[in-house]
């Protein structure tokens, strides 16, 4: 066999395997988004983005709606809509999630607020979250303390806040959140977390995690945590709680 005939048959081999090794990567991909559910936080956002190719193979894209009444008929198909009471943002929705669904949790679970599409720094840890879940199931998007930070975080509070959408400022104008009756923020940490340090804080209410690490948690953790975001649409402890997750599921 002369050396042409050898290339050209090593390059044949090296085209069949790397077609078969497409072929596994591209159905594990799809494997696991059909083990993986969305969980949307949404009050009066658009959802269109959802007909979008990259949510048609998730097991279940699951909204808590807070808001209007959704028309099913523009959803897709593997979507399922649960209403909820306006109150404790995001947090109070995921915490629910996580209490009253423990036993039909999916094995990856995505969490992320109806609102991500209309701000730039939301949008990007969506993005980096649907890029990386299929090898990478537990992603934080937040930022890790730096050592002067971690003082002032211990004394954070919130006096005034406004959504960043308009879409949810037409029908919730209140900017003065309900001051956490545990506050600042390291005393509701102390309080909650007790013996745990934070060194990384989460942002926006986007993360994944594993039904594992979230049945990791007592059901009473929940239902603690909730207890502090079921009673009011604005609560400060809703902020306390964002930036938390990884504390609380790691």
């Amino acid at each position: 066999m002369n050396v042409s005939k050898i290339t050209q048959y090593s390059l044949n081999l090296f085209c069949i395997a790397l077609f078969f090794l497409i072929y596994y990567f591209y159905n594990q991909r799809i494997l696991i988004e059909n083990q993986t559910d969305i969980i949307l936080a949404r009050y009066n956002e658009p959802l269109s983005y959802l007909s979008k190719k990259q949510f048609k193979n998730f097991r279940k894209i699951i909204i808590y709606n807070k808001g209007p009444t959704l028309d099913h008929t523009q959803l897709p198909a593997n979507t399922i809509v649960r209403p909820l009471p306006n109150v404790g943002y995001e947090s109070h929705t995921y915490l629910y999630h996580m209490l009253h669904f423990r036993d039909d949790l999916a094995e990856h679970n995505i969490f992320i607020p109806a609102s991500y599409p209309l701000t730039k720094r939301k949008n990007k840890g969506v993005k980096t979250i649907l890029k990386k879940y299929h090898y990478w199931p537990t992603y934080f998007h937040g930022e890790y303390l730096k050592n002067d930070s971690e003082k002032e975080l211990w004394h954070f509070q919130v006096d005034y806040y406004k959504f960043n959408n308009n879409y949810n400022t037409l029908l919730n104008t209140q900017y003065n959140p309900t001051p956490c009756h545990d506050r600042p923020f390291g005393v509701w940490f102390e309080k909650n977390f007790p013996g745990q340090q934070i060194n990384f804080i989460t942002l926006n209410g986007i993360f994944s995690v594993s039904k594992n690490r979230i049945l990791q948690n007592d059901p009473g953790i929940y239902q603690s945590l909730i207890s502090y975001l079921d009673k009011d649409p604005s609560p400060e402890s809703g902020h306390y709680m964002e930036r938390c997750w990884k504390t609380l599921l790691e």
